[in-house]
């Protein structure tokens, strides 16, 4: 299954709901910056693409994620290892390392490694 193909707004929406669920279709006016009757069309089409929920709660409806955002953050990273990094792992971490390179602690060093680590004994379980 391939992932959904978002608009740069479609985008801008699903971050707003990601960080502020539940949402409504006045909070992604305000956060995004486009009219009322936008807000509901681009609120309309994400619920169809079904990478959002809603509900009716009092005089109006309210939007919330229909992903764990783990999930979702795992999906769109594979995205941007493909689309920035071609692929290739490494590479990827490393620039993610780079990033951190001024915030990384060594307890979470060392839960990077305990990956890597964890990550090498699954694929020797695998070729035994």
């Amino acid at each position: 299954m391939t992932a959904p193909k978002y608009t740069r707004r479609e985008q801008e929406v699903l971050e707003v709901i990601y960080r502020n669920a539940p949402c409504t279709a006045a909070d992604i006016q305000r956060k995004v910056g486009v009219s009322y009757s936008a807000a509901r069309a681009l609120l309309s089409r994400l619920v169809k693409k079904g990478v959002i929920s809603q509900h009716y709660s009092g005089p109006r409806y309210v939007y919330e994620p229909s992903q764990e955002p783990a999930i979702a953050g795992r999906n769109a990273l594979k995205t941007v290892v493909a689309t920035f990094f071609k692929g290739n792992h490494a590479v990827a971490l490393g620039a993610l390392l780079a990033l951190s390179n001024e915030t990384a602690d060594d307890a979470e060093l060392a839960r990077l490694e305990a990956m890597v680590q964890a990550a090498r004994d699954s694929r020797a379980d695998a070729d035994d």
